[in-house]
């Protein structure tokens, strides 16, 4: 209603009517998919994700105009239902025999959906209005829609039983290995793997890490702007400051798109990591894929900040991270035991930044990279890069915790400082300016690292290490 009122311009009385219309393109949506369900359960699912993305996008894009929001209103509302039915069908096809299971599982799913989408719409409403939800949600959907294509995929059928092992398997009330359910619900894990492990997965992995490495380029510019005292102080040495740096480029707004997409990307290779396990003998962890989820989380709203800039949206991406750092610092000191919360987190702050660092000097970033591919001329370039730039970024990390723990300790929000106040603080110190621009050099080599992890990083099945052989298996 909010979306509605503000952004298309309709009067109280005919947002009532366009909700009514949303209600009837969600039923008539309903109807034409229990005619197709049965036969074609796959494109249904698919066309139901596909026409849901169109109308979110749609609605973000052309929101503004009454014709163009009613006409991606009718196709958000006509996507609805047939989401919610297509995936609750598949939830049967894999277990036929354990209908309650299959229910249970679909009704947990979807009521957690609700929950995250909640709780995403409350970060993301107050900084970008009803507009930016529905860029938000477009991109989820469109990411779930990439995994759905990227799945359909040929595949062989395992050959039908005959005799005992038949009979057995058409014993009700179970999914037994061998029964048609449990085939269908290990093809559509399957499915799913392989479009993990594709080539468009890695694409878009590699296109991921090189458009952060370009924001950390960018941000180290402006840093060692700022320590020789030319023309980059009237940029924040942030991501914001990245993005206005990015847009007064020629070509500045398609760039901008390219990174945003290339980071959403990321996300969605991140959420496959998470689901699927990462590479590495450990990628399975269950730590390997809660890091990965927090990742997936972090690259999809830099991804939504970035598109929104590029949009338009000047206040989503270029807004100050000191500011945001005010403002969030104020509002959890608020809290009851805001205190504790806030010095907590600038703890754990400063943990992870000595993590990274310590991991970067420790070269533990060579598990990751197939070391197999660097040349004898190359590695050396790759490990001083690693090494320099996780080394900085972990400084700056731990420098940031410090003044969120100072905050916390003397309840004075502008204590805590944002990225950009953050490096100007290493400025304020004796032997400052040089001080800044030996860490403003260190994020530009780990802008370059990341661009040596766009050509070099194992991504996917493909590009784990070879298991060992087993005696058996040489047998």
């Amino acid at each position: 209603m909010a979306f509605l009122d503000r952004v298309s311009g309709f009067a109280p009385g005919t947002v009532g009517v366009l909700l009514s219309v949303f209600g009837a393109a969600c039923l008539a949506g309903v109807g034409v998919t229990a005619v197709a369900l049965d036969r074609f359960p796959r494109p249904a699912l698919t066309a139901a994700v596909t026409v849901q993305t169109v109308g979110m996008l749609g609605l973000y894009a052309a929101g503004d105009r009454p014709v163009a929001a009613v006409l991606f209103l009718v196709l958000t509302g006509g996507a609805l239902g047939p989401v919610f039915m297509a995936a609750q069908h598949a939830m049967l096809d894999c277990a036929p025999g354990r209908t309650d299971l299959a229910l249970a599982a679909n009704s947990g799913c979807y009521n957690a959906g609700i929950a995250a989408g909640a709780a995403l719409g409350a970060l993301i409403l107050p900084h970008a209005g009803p507009r930016g939800v529905f860029l938000a949600g477009g991109l989820l959907t469109a990411s779930a829609g990439v995994v759905l294509l990227g799945g359909h995929l040929p595949r062989r059928r395992p050959a039908g039983r005959t005799g005992a092992a038949a009979r057995r398997a058409a014993r009700p009330g179970r999914c037994r290995a061998g029964t048609r359910g449990h085939r269908r619900c290990m093809d559509v894990l399957r499915s799913s793997a392989r479009a993990a492990d594709s080539r468009p997965m890695a694409l878009a992995a590699r296109a991921g890490f090189a458009a952060r490495g370009l924001l950390y380029v960018l941000v180290a510019v402006i840093a060692l702007r700022i320590a020789l005292g030319g023309g980059g102080g009237e940029r924040q040495a942030d991501r914001g400051g990245a993005l206005g740096e990015l847009a007064g480029r020629p070509f500045g707004v398609a760039l901008l798109w390219i990174v945003g997409i290339a980071l959403a990307g990321l996300a969605v290779w991140r959420l496959s990591e998470a689901v699927f396990g990462a590479s590495g003998p450990d990628g399975s962890k269950a730590r390997r894929r809660v890091a990965a989820l927090f990742r997936c989380l972090f690259y999809g709203f830099v991804s939504y900040s970035v598109l929104a800039y590029a949009a338009g949206d000047r206040g989503s991406g270029s807004g100050s991270s000191d500011r945001q750092t005010d403002d969030v610092t104020a509002r959890v000191l608020e809290w009851p035991g805001g205190q504790w919360l806030l010095g907590l987190a600038g703890a754990g702050v400063v943990v992870a930044g000595v993590w990274i660092s310590v991991r970067a000097i420790r070269r533990k970033f060579l598990k990751e990279l197939r070391t197999e591919a660097l040349s004898a001329r190359a590695r050396p370039a790759v490990e001083a890069l690693g090494v320099t730039g996780g080394t900085a970024r972990g400084v700056v990390f731990a420098a940031a915790g410090v003044f969120a723990v100072v905050a916390a300790v003397r309840h004075q929000p502008g204590r805590a400082k944002g990225m950009d106040d953050t490096l100007r603080a290493f400025r304020d110190l004796p032997a400052g300016p040089w001080l800044l621009a030996l860490v403003a050099l260190g994020l530009a080599a780990f802008g370059l690292f990341c661009w040596c992890d766009a050509r070099w990083r194992r991504v996917g099945l493909a590009g784990r290490p070879a298991e060992p052989v087993s005696r058996r298996s040489r047998a």
